[in-house]
């Protein structure tokens, strides 16, 4: 009698949320052009003097990933987004420091109903990548804030199961 009762109280467990990300996904060419408009929009109110260094510095940090790989392994997520990095990331929240070209960076990685999110932060601000799916389309949500920019950068690049 327990064992059917058991058996037909049981569930399958839940799909984690990070499962379907699971593959690699390539860049939708047009979505690239996202990114010099919301740099533009940024550094639009800057002193004309500094204005084009912080263009192209954001420019150069901020190019087009032409692919991104995800991994999951039972405690970690293995995020490769070409150009950047190709870390395992602790599912549990945990925040972690690594040393970059800027630095010092602390890097999390947090778990979202719809998808997951990446955050960077050093001395001089920080970067997410927000990732979820939508119509078989992996978005990644891109937002930049740092004390020197007079508006954060914000754009999405879109990417396709290959």
């Amino acid at each position: 009698m327990t064992l059917l009762l058991a058996l037909l109280l049981w569930q399958p467990p839940a799909p984690d949320s990070i499962d379907p990300f699971k593959g690699t996904w390539v860049l939708i060419p047009e979505s690239a052009t996202a990114i010099k408009p919301a740099i533009d929009r940024s550094v639009a109110r800057m002193n004309f003097l500094i204005r084009g260094v912080a263009r192209s510095r954001l420019t150069a940090r901020n190019p087009a990933s032409s692919a991104i790989e995800v991994r999951r392994e039972p405690e970690q997520l293995h995020l490769r987004i070409e150009g950047f990095t190709n870390r395992p990331h602790p599912l549990n929240g945990e925040t972690w420091r690594r040393r970059t070209q800027d630095g010092e960076v602390d890097i999390r990685l947090t778990r979202l109903a719809d998808g997951f999110a990446t955050s960077y932060t050093n001395n001089d601000g920080s970067r997410e990548n927000r990732f979820e799916i939508k119509d078989a389309i992996l978005h990644m949500h891109v937002t930049i804030t740092s004390r020197y920019l007079t508006e954060p950068v914000r754009y999405t690049l879109r990417y396709q199961r290959q």
